[in-house]
């Protein structure tokens, strides 16, 4: 008889369970790193980068006005013209008001002022040194130097000076400051007084 018994069942071959795949560990952290001060920090190109730009205070703006004025005054050169129109008018005209018209300050006109006097003067006391005689009185300063008295001329010449620095030199004796005379603030204050008094 023909044996019609049925073939065994197919097994799949056995295989060996698959491992999880292995990762690799971690690199260990390290801290950012940072420029040395006063190095500038470099980009990731390598190129090293500039320190931005520090914006500078902005220059203070000068009226064109008080530019040209303080030029002006800053190169004016005394020339014979100035001194020649400060001996004009220094009987009318006060020194800032004449500065102003010529160019100077109150300061230079003050200068040509006193040097013309210096120089006046100058020539009296030579003159009368080279005679054997004073020019001047002395006075005492509060610090005990001994200087000429110019309210005192004892010769000819320096009465000449004298007579010459007040009419040509200087200004009217009502406007000088603290003048024997007083001002004119002080001469009005006095007349005010005396009213008051005689009103008493």
């Amino acid at each position: 008889m023909t044996d019609f018994t049925a073939p065994p069942a197919f097994t799949a071959p056995k295989t060996a369970p698959s491992a999880a795949p292995k990762t690799a560990p971690a690199a260990p952290s390290t801290p950012p790193q940072t420029a040395p001060v006063g190095v500038p920090p470099v980009a990731a190109t390598g190129t090293p980068v500039p320190p931005a730009p520090i914006d500078a205070p902005a220059p203070v703006e000068v009226a064109p006005d008080e530019k040209k004025k303080q030029v002006r005054l800053a190169t004016k050169i005394i020339g014979n013209d100035e001194i020649t129109f400060v001996v004009q008018n220094v009987a009318k005209m006060g020194y800032k008001e004449m500065g102003e018209k010529i160019g100077l300050t109150k300061h230079q006109v003050n200068r040509i002022l006193q040097t013309l006097k210096e120089g006046l003067r100058k020539s009296a006391i030579d003159g009368a040194g080279a005679a054997g005689e004073k020019a001047y009185g002395e006075r005492t300063t509060k610090k005990g130097d001994i200087k000429a008295d110019y309210n005192s001329p004892l010769t000819d010449l320096a009465q000449k000076v004298e007579n010459k620095i007040l009419k040509s030199l200087s200004r009217p004796a009502d406007s000088q400051p603290g003048s024997k005379g007083g001002g004119k603030a002080k001469q009005a204050l006095d007349s005010t007084l005396d009213a008051m008094l005689a009103g008493l």
